[in-house]
């Protein structure tokens, strides 16, 4: 595999794959700057540590597409006297523990070499338990 910058952008191809020959050759000949060691190698903490703070943005982003802050924010009308803010808090509540608790597990596979370290921590955030549905509270 070899590795390309170019604007800003890297670029991956493979040698053993035929149709990806002439796309080397062209980044040889624009003289694109070739990066040797790509991706850079991380440690599992450091991977851990980028995960963690993008399945926050993800567990927040959540939260806010039904209105809120941040999850935080939801969180905290947990014991509202309105029921429907109530009730999502509770949903919103229980699918932040499922992410984190399973969060943990991913962590620990890996360091336990039961799976490898992932590519990208986007492929971890792709498979993260998936955001509830938001409760319908009859008026």
């Amino acid at each position: 595999m070899r590795h390309f910058r170019h604007n800003g952008t890297t670029y991956g191809y493979d040698e053993t794959v035929e149709s990806q020959l002439p796309l080397i050759q062209k980044a040889v000949d624009a003289q694109w700057e070739e990066i040797a060691n790509w991706p850079p190698a991380i440690s599992v903490d450091e991977f851990a540590a980028i995960c963690e703070t993008k399945l926050q943005a993800a567990l927040d982003a959540g939260a806010a597409s039904w209105g809120y802050d941040t999850l935080l924010s939801a969180a905290s009308y947990a014991n509202s006297l309105n029921p429907a803010f109530k009730a999502e808090a509770t949903v919103l509540i229980a699918w932040r523990d499922d992410v984190w608790v399973w969060a943990a597990t991913v962590v620990s596979n890996i360091k336990a070499g039961k799976v490898a370290l992932p590519d990208s921590p986007d492929l971890v955030l792709a498979v993260m338990p998936p955001m509830p549905a938001r409760p319908i509270i009859a008026s």
